[in-house]
């Protein structure tokens, strides 16, 4: 998977961005910049984000990255989710964040 940028610069929850599940080994990373003053977390859910007829629920956070985060953070993933999204609290100047994901065996 290419790397995936995202930033969002309001008090919004940004689009999902899936994942591949049947990636052997699973391995993802999320870094995530605060650009100024924001205040954030990163959702996770386990439902398929490209299903128009059920929105994708929100399962938890990131533990590294949880609702409440005002720093430079990241983490990486070794269990399959399907997908993550930024959802900021408190705007500032925004958050970029970027996914990465190997390729497997």
């Amino acid at each position: 998977m290419r790397p995936v940028n995202q930033v969002v610069t309001t008090v919004a929850a940004g689009a999902w961005i899936p994942l591949d599940v049947t990636q052997n080994p699973f391995s993802c990373s999320v870094g995530c910049r605060n650009l100024g003053g924001a205040t954030y977390g990163v959702d996770y859910t386990y439902d398929d984000p490209f299903d128009t007829a059920n929105a994708p629920v929100v399962f938890g956070q990131l533990t590294n990255i949880p609702t409440g985060t005002t720093t430079n953070k990241d983490q990486f993933l070794t269990a399959p989710i399907r997908a993550v999204r930024l959802n900021v609290a408190v705007a500032g100047s925004g958050i970029k964040m970027t996914v990465i994901q190997g390729l497997g065996l």
